[in-house]
């Protein structure tokens, strides 16, 4: 699977999902203070999926009804930044099966998914 994670999310998830064969392009590494913007268009010129905890890459895919192969929304308040890794590999296996096409908000122990348009 091939991801964008936000300059949020934390260096281990990323080491984790690299190690688990994904291909993970993290924001700090080559793309350090891009607007939410500029990044979403990296990830649809690419192909990937938006891994953030950041809420504007909703407001701007449904505001403006922008194309991208997917986002995932982590909210996950009262977790310590070592639970919130664990809860992340935890719930990574329903959130690769369910990312492509979909807008996945997980909110500590629940997962909603909205279907993203498509051009036709």
């Amino acid at each position: 699977m091939k991801l964008l994670a936000d300059e949020n999310i934390e260096r281990p998830i990323v080491a984790w999902l690299r190690e688990k064969g994904h291909d993970v392009l993290w924001a700090p590494e080559a793309h350090a203070s891009e607007s939410d913007h500029a990044l979403l268009d990296l990830a649809r010129h690419e192909n990937r999926l938006i891994l953030t905890y950041d809420l504007h890459f909703g407001d701007i895919l449904f505001r403006d009804r922008i194309l991208c192969d997917g986002v995932i929304l982590l909210r996950c308040k009262g977790l310590g930044r070592q639970q919130r890794i664990s809860w992340f590999k935890t719930w990574w296996p329903q959130l690769e099966q369910k990312a492509l096409n979909h807008f996945i908000v997980l909110r500590n122990n629940r997962l909603r998914v909205r279907s993203l348009w498509h051009e036709t």
